[in-house]
């Protein structure tokens, strides 16, 4: 507020009309050096560029899904944000918004730019506790032994048992997981931490190479926690497991602007719907404006229909030219009310 006030007191001036009428950005990744700079990015089209690039290289990676993304404003300042967060020890990130916002798609983007090893569970039907620890405990070793940095994207549809999240809490206030590793297996820990202990001048005793190991996992296991804001169980979750606020950086995914929207036709849909002709640009405008429009117009009846039901509606599709809506356990479908399980 007092920067606002200065700006408007001196300049005429708001922070918001500055921030839009000239572009500002930071970051570590635009030159190749052995000692990243963190410098000023004064040039959008070359952000941009940058960020293709490093898509490109990442989708080019063996045994990765690849991703087609499309760069607009908010998601490259999304990019820097967690590509910032994980370049430092200790940074891992809790990124709020909901289903399809792109929270994954983009964390592994920035994790792959910082040539991380990126981390993320299967859910099987017979997943619980124990699956979880043990893919844990590998993260872990990766992240001491073999010294690696390593990037574990975790989501909230991925919560079977809300013990994964006590695991999680204990992973970012201390790193140390109770019970992870019984004490055979802590005794061999330490022997192969030996080495990387003895580089940094470590006491050669186990509790000092066990506490070493803890503050190596810190350093070098990075998790970022993709939650919902919708619904009570986020309120809930951040109420009984702290960390998650005060041991992250949290970024909100909020809703697309308008270009988000317009930038995906002239990439996808136009293309697979003129395919022997060009619609030229004037096409694509009014494709982009017409998907806009749909879009802002669905989010308002939603939001009316929400308002009128009291409650937070999924819609869902039965087939095609049919809608229902699912709403506190009933089931709306015409004038008809039914009950459906939850």
């Amino acid at each position: 507020h007092e920067i606002n006030d200065l700006l408007s007191e001196q300049f005429d001036l708001s922070w918001k009309k500055l921030m839009e009428a000239q572009f500002t950005a930071f970051g570590s990744f635009m030159r190749e050096l052995d000692e990243p700079v963190y410098e000023e990015i004064t040039s959008e089209s070359d952000l941009k560029a940058k960020l293709e690039l490093c898509l490109e290289e990442y989708n080019e990676t063996p045994k990765v899904v690849q991703m087609s993304l499309v760069l607009f404003r908010d998601a490259m300042e999304h990019i820097m944000r967690i590509h910032r967060v994980l370049s430092k020890n200790r940074g891992n990130m809790l990124l709020v918004g909901v289903g399809g916002s792109g929270r994954q798609s983009l964390a592994k983007l920035a994790a792959g730019m910082l040539e991380m090893q990126i981390k993320q569970i299967e859910i099987t039907s017979k997943y619980r506790v124990t699956e979880f620890k043990d893919d844990i405990k590998l993260m872990f070793e990766l992240a001491t032994v073999s010294n690696k940095k390593v990037c574990f994207i975790f989501s909230d549809t991925q919560i079977v048992d809300e013990a994964f999240m006590e695991i999680i809490n204990c992973l970012l206030s201390s790193g140390d997981v109770p019970n992870l590793f019984p004490k055979d297996e802590i005794a061999s820990l330490c022997d192969a931490m030996r080495p990387l202990a003895k580089r940094h001048n470590i006491e050669d005793t186990p509790e000092q190479l066990f506490k070493f190991a803890i503050e190596t996992a810190r350093n070098n296991l990075h998790v970022i926690t993709c939650m919902s804001p919708v619904g009570d169980a986020f309120r809930t979750r951040v109420r009984m497991f702290p960390a998650l606020c005060n041991n992250t950086t949290i970024d909100w995914f909020l809703e697309w602007p308008v270009d988000a929207l317009e930038e995906p036709v002239d990439r996808g849909v136009v293309a697979e719907r003129w395919e022997h002709s060009d619609p030229g640009s004037e096409g694509v405008s009014h494709w982009g404006h017409a998907c806009n429009h749909v879009q802002i117009v669905a989010g308002g009846l939603d939001r009316e229909l929400e308002q009128l039901l009291g409650g937070v509606l999924d819609v869902v599709s039965l087939g095609q030219g049919s809608h229902c809506v699912a709403e506190r356990g009933n089931l709306i479908l015409g004038e008809k009310v039914w009950d459906v399980a939850r």
